[in-house]
Protein backbone atom coordinates (compact mmCIF):
# COMPACT_ATOMS: atom_id res chain seq x y z
CA UNK A 1 0.00 0.00 0.00
CA UNK A 2 1.35 3.31 -0.87
CA UNK A 3 -0.01 6.68 0.18
CA UNK A 4 1.34 9.87 -1.25
CA UNK A 5 0.64 13.51 -0.51
CA UNK A 6 2.10 16.70 -1.90
CA UNK A 7 4.53 18.39 0.44
CA UNK A 8 4.71 22.12 0.95
CA UNK A 9 8.35 22.29 -0.08
CA UNK A 10 8.96 24.19 -3.33
CA UNK A 11 12.32 24.11 -5.11
CA UNK A 12 13.46 26.73 -7.60
CA UNK A 13 16.12 26.41 -10.26
CA UNK A 14 17.67 28.99 -12.57
CA UNK A 15 18.04 28.16 -16.27
CA UNK A 16 20.25 30.37 -18.46
CA UNK A 17 20.15 30.61 -22.23
CA UNK A 18 23.31 30.28 -24.33
CA UNK A 19 22.05 33.12 -26.54
CA UNK A 20 25.06 35.38 -27.11
CA UNK A 21 22.92 38.50 -27.35
CA UNK A 22 21.05 38.25 -24.10
CA UNK A 23 21.06 36.09 -20.99
CA UNK A 24 17.59 34.89 -20.00
CA UNK A 25 16.65 33.82 -16.49
CA UNK A 26 13.67 31.47 -16.30
CA UNK A 27 12.35 30.38 -12.86
CA UNK A 28 11.41 26.70 -12.74
CA UNK A 29 9.44 25.29 -9.83
CA UNK A 30 9.06 21.61 -8.93
CA UNK A 31 7.03 20.19 -6.06
CA UNK A 32 8.30 16.99 -4.47
CA UNK A 33 6.07 14.64 -2.53
CA UNK A 34 6.79 12.71 0.65
CA UNK A 35 5.84 9.08 0.07
CA UNK A 36 4.93 6.36 2.58
CA UNK A 37 5.08 2.63 1.91
CA UNK A 38 3.66 0.12 4.40
CA UNK A 39 4.44 -3.59 4.09
CA UNK A 40 2.42 -5.70 4.58
CA UNK A 41 -0.55 -3.51 3.64
CA UNK A 42 -2.80 -5.66 5.84
CA UNK A 43 -1.89 -8.14 8.54
CA UNK A 44 -3.51 -11.55 9.04
CA UNK A 45 -2.15 -13.58 11.93
CA UNK A 46 -4.31 -16.57 11.12
CA UNK A 47 -4.62 -18.75 14.18
CA UNK A 48 -2.86 -18.46 17.52
CA UNK A 49 -3.31 -20.53 20.65
CA UNK A 50 -4.81 -18.91 23.75
CA UNK A 51 -2.02 -17.66 25.99
CA UNK A 52 0.63 -17.77 23.27
CA UNK A 53 1.96 -14.82 21.27
CA UNK A 54 2.37 -14.57 17.49
CA UNK A 55 4.43 -11.74 16.00
CA UNK A 56 4.66 -10.15 12.53
CA UNK A 57 7.05 -7.28 11.65
CA UNK A 58 5.59 -4.31 9.75
CA UNK A 59 7.83 -1.98 7.76
CA UNK A 60 7.12 1.73 7.26
CA UNK A 61 9.35 3.22 4.57
CA UNK A 62 9.96 6.68 3.15
CA UNK A 63 9.74 5.98 -0.60
CA UNK A 64 9.90 9.57 -1.89
CA UNK A 65 12.63 12.14 -2.48
CA UNK A 66 11.90 14.27 0.59
CA UNK A 67 11.77 13.30 4.28
CA UNK A 68 8.62 11.64 5.63
CA UNK A 69 7.37 12.75 9.06
CA UNK A 70 5.45 10.18 11.11
CA UNK A 71 3.51 12.15 13.72
CA UNK A 72 1.81 9.32 15.61
CA UNK A 73 1.09 5.57 15.55
CA UNK A 74 -1.70 3.98 17.56
CA UNK A 75 -3.57 0.69 17.85
CA UNK A 76 -7.37 0.61 17.88
CA UNK A 77 -9.66 -2.38 18.40
CA UNK A 78 -9.34 -5.68 20.27
CA UNK A 79 -6.80 -5.50 23.12
CA UNK A 80 -5.35 -8.91 22.16
CA UNK A 81 -3.21 -6.99 19.62
CA UNK A 82 -0.24 -4.78 20.47
CA UNK A 83 2.52 -2.90 18.63
CA UNK A 84 5.98 -1.64 19.47
CA UNK A 85 8.28 0.12 19.63
CA UNK A 86 6.25 3.25 18.85
CA UNK A 87 8.93 5.96 18.87
CA UNK A 88 7.09 8.97 17.48
CA UNK A 89 7.26 11.57 16.13
CA UNK A 90 9.79 10.13 13.72
CA UNK A 91 11.49 11.60 10.65
CA UNK A 92 12.37 9.10 7.93
CA UNK A 93 14.81 10.30 5.29
CA UNK A 94 14.36 9.11 1.68
CA UNK A 95 14.67 5.28 1.47
CA UNK A 96 14.88 5.04 5.26
CA UNK A 97 12.48 2.71 7.07
CA UNK A 98 11.33 1.74 10.55
CA UNK A 99 10.09 -1.64 11.80
CA UNK A 100 7.14 -2.13 14.15
CA UNK A 101 6.55 -5.51 15.75
CA UNK A 102 2.85 -6.42 15.74
CA UNK A 103 1.83 -9.01 18.33
CA UNK A 104 -1.30 -11.10 18.78
CA UNK A 105 -1.96 -12.98 22.02
CA UNK A 106 -5.61 -14.13 22.32
CA UNK A 107 -7.00 -14.50 25.83
CA UNK A 108 -10.56 -15.60 25.01
CA UNK A 109 -12.05 -18.13 22.61
CA UNK A 110 -13.60 -16.76 19.44
CA UNK A 111 -17.29 -17.64 19.35
CA UNK A 112 -17.43 -18.01 15.56
CA UNK A 113 -14.67 -18.62 12.95
CA UNK A 114 -16.48 -16.08 10.77
CA UNK A 115 -15.86 -13.36 13.37
CA UNK A 116 -12.11 -13.16 14.00
CA UNK A 117 -10.42 -10.69 16.33
CA UNK A 118 -9.83 -7.38 14.54
CA UNK A 119 -7.85 -4.21 15.14
CA UNK A 120 -6.38 -1.28 13.21
CA UNK A 121 -2.94 0.28 13.28
CA UNK A 122 -3.37 4.00 12.55
CA UNK A 123 -0.32 5.80 11.16
CA UNK A 124 -0.49 9.60 11.05
CA UNK A 125 1.85 11.53 8.78
CA UNK A 126 2.30 15.25 8.09
CA UNK A 127 2.99 17.40 5.00
CA UNK A 128 0.08 17.15 4.45
CA UNK A 129 -1.65 15.49 7.40
CA UNK A 130 -3.00 12.06 6.51
CA UNK A 131 -3.98 8.83 8.25
CA UNK A 132 -2.98 5.42 6.90
CA UNK A 133 -4.94 2.51 8.35
CA UNK A 134 -3.56 -1.04 8.44
CA UNK A 135 -6.25 -3.66 9.11
CA UNK A 136 -5.19 -6.47 11.46
CA UNK A 137 -6.95 -9.79 11.92
CA UNK A 138 -6.40 -12.91 14.01
CA UNK A 139 -8.22 -16.05 15.11
CA UNK A 140 -7.95 -19.12 17.30
CA UNK A 141 -6.58 -22.34 15.82
CA UNK A 142 -6.87 -25.96 16.84
CA UNK A 143 -3.54 -27.60 16.07
CA UNK A 144 -3.31 -26.15 12.54
CA UNK A 145 0.04 -26.02 10.72
CA UNK A 146 1.40 -22.49 10.33
CA UNK A 147 3.07 -21.53 7.01
CA UNK A 148 5.98 -19.09 7.34
CA UNK A 149 7.41 -17.15 4.36
CA UNK A 150 10.75 -15.39 4.26
CA UNK A 151 12.33 -13.69 1.24
CA UNK A 152 16.12 -13.67 1.44
CA UNK A 153 16.51 -10.57 -0.77
CA UNK A 154 13.89 -8.55 1.15
CA UNK A 155 10.52 -7.13 0.16
CA UNK A 156 11.77 -4.42 -2.25
CA UNK A 157 14.07 -5.36 -5.12
CA UNK A 158 15.02 -4.31 -8.66
CA UNK A 159 13.93 -6.07 -11.89
CA UNK A 160 15.78 -9.26 -12.89
CA UNK A 161 16.30 -10.25 -9.25
CA UNK A 162 16.23 -13.95 -8.46
CA UNK A 163 14.26 -14.26 -5.23
CA UNK A 164 15.07 -17.04 -2.81
CA UNK A 165 11.80 -17.90 -1.07
CA UNK A 166 12.07 -19.74 2.24
CA UNK A 167 9.20 -21.90 3.47
CA UNK A 168 10.89 -24.58 5.52
CA UNK A 169 10.51 -22.55 8.70
CA UNK A 170 6.79 -23.36 8.65
CA UNK A 171 5.51 -24.94 11.85
CA UNK A 172 3.78 -28.32 12.06
CA UNK A 173 1.37 -29.03 14.92
CA UNK A 174 1.15 -32.80 14.36
CA UNK A 175 4.28 -34.62 13.25
CA UNK A 176 6.12 -32.66 10.60
CA UNK A 177 5.38 -30.67 7.44
CA UNK A 178 4.59 -33.12 4.64
CA UNK A 179 3.67 -30.89 1.68
CA UNK A 180 4.26 -27.34 0.45
CA UNK A 181 2.13 -25.47 -2.08
CA UNK A 182 3.27 -22.08 -3.37
CA UNK A 183 1.19 -19.65 -5.42
CA UNK A 184 2.12 -16.31 -6.99
CA UNK A 185 0.16 -13.29 -8.18
CA UNK A 186 2.35 -11.28 -10.53
CA UNK A 187 2.05 -8.23 -12.83
CA UNK A 188 0.24 -8.89 -16.17
CA UNK A 189 3.43 -9.01 -18.28
CA UNK A 190 5.29 -11.33 -15.90
CA UNK A 191 5.31 -15.05 -16.73
CA UNK A 192 7.79 -16.39 -14.18
CA UNK A 193 7.35 -19.67 -12.34
CA UNK A 194 8.69 -21.35 -9.22
CA UNK A 195 11.96 -23.23 -9.62
CA UNK A 196 12.32 -26.17 -9.38
CA UNK A 197 8.57 -26.38 -8.61
CA UNK A 198 5.73 -24.87 -6.59
CA UNK A 199 5.86 -27.86 -4.21
CA UNK A 200 9.52 -27.29 -3.23
CA UNK A 201 10.04 -25.97 0.35
CA UNK A 202 12.47 -23.20 -0.69
CA UNK A 203 11.93 -22.36 -4.38
CA UNK A 204 13.44 -19.57 -6.45
CA UNK A 205 11.38 -17.05 -8.41
CA UNK A 206 12.77 -14.50 -10.90
CA UNK A 207 11.01 -11.12 -10.95
CA UNK A 208 11.59 -9.55 -14.36
CA UNK A 209 8.75 -7.02 -14.49
CA UNK A 210 8.27 -3.97 -12.28
CA UNK A 211 5.25 -4.11 -9.99
CA UNK A 212 3.90 -5.97 -6.99
CA UNK A 213 4.21 -9.72 -6.54
CA UNK A 214 2.19 -11.64 -3.92
CA UNK A 215 3.55 -15.01 -2.78
CA UNK A 216 1.29 -17.35 -0.80
CA UNK A 217 2.16 -20.62 0.91
CA UNK A 218 0.04 -23.49 2.22
CA UNK A 219 1.47 -26.45 4.11
CA UNK A 220 0.18 -29.75 5.48
CA UNK A 221 1.33 -31.82 8.44
CA UNK A 222 0.27 -35.34 9.46
CA UNK A 223 -3.20 -34.16 10.52
CA UNK A 224 -4.28 -30.98 8.75
CA UNK A 225 -3.48 -28.41 6.06
CA UNK A 226 -3.25 -24.66 6.49
CA UNK A 227 -6.12 -24.15 4.01
CA UNK A 228 -8.38 -26.74 5.66
CA UNK A 229 -11.78 -25.58 6.98
CA UNK A 230 -11.29 -24.38 10.53
CA UNK A 231 -7.65 -23.43 9.91
CA UNK A 232 -7.31 -20.96 7.05
CA UNK A 233 -3.76 -20.04 8.06
CA UNK A 234 -2.45 -19.47 4.53
CA UNK A 235 0.57 -17.13 4.60
CA UNK A 236 0.98 -14.38 1.96
CA UNK A 237 3.77 -11.84 1.54
CA UNK A 238 4.23 -8.99 -0.95
CA UNK A 239 7.42 -8.14 -2.82
CA UNK A 240 7.67 -4.87 -4.75
CA UNK A 241 9.90 -4.62 -7.81
CA UNK A 242 11.08 -1.05 -8.48
CA UNK A 243 13.57 -0.01 -11.22
CA UNK A 244 16.73 1.55 -9.79
CA UNK A 245 17.14 4.01 -12.66
CA UNK A 246 15.01 6.76 -14.20
CA UNK A 247 14.61 4.93 -17.54
CA UNK A 248 13.64 1.27 -17.42
CA UNK A 249 12.72 -0.64 -20.60
CA UNK A 250 10.94 -4.01 -20.35
CA UNK A 251 11.12 -6.36 -23.33
CA UNK A 252 8.27 -8.86 -23.76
Amino acid sequence: MEEEGAAQETYSEEVFSTDEVEDKEIPVETKLKPCISVNPAEVKFGCAKIGQMAMIPLEIKSCGLVPLIIEDISMEGVKDFSAGPLTVPKVLNPKESMIIDLAYSPVDEIQSPDKPDKAQLVIKKSSPYEEIVVNIEGGICEDCPIPVIEIKEGFEVVPQTLLHLIGDKSVAKTGEITTYEWKAEQPPLSKSSFMPSASFPNPNFEVNVAGTYVFCLDVCDFAKCSDSPGCMTTECKEATVIPDCALHIELT
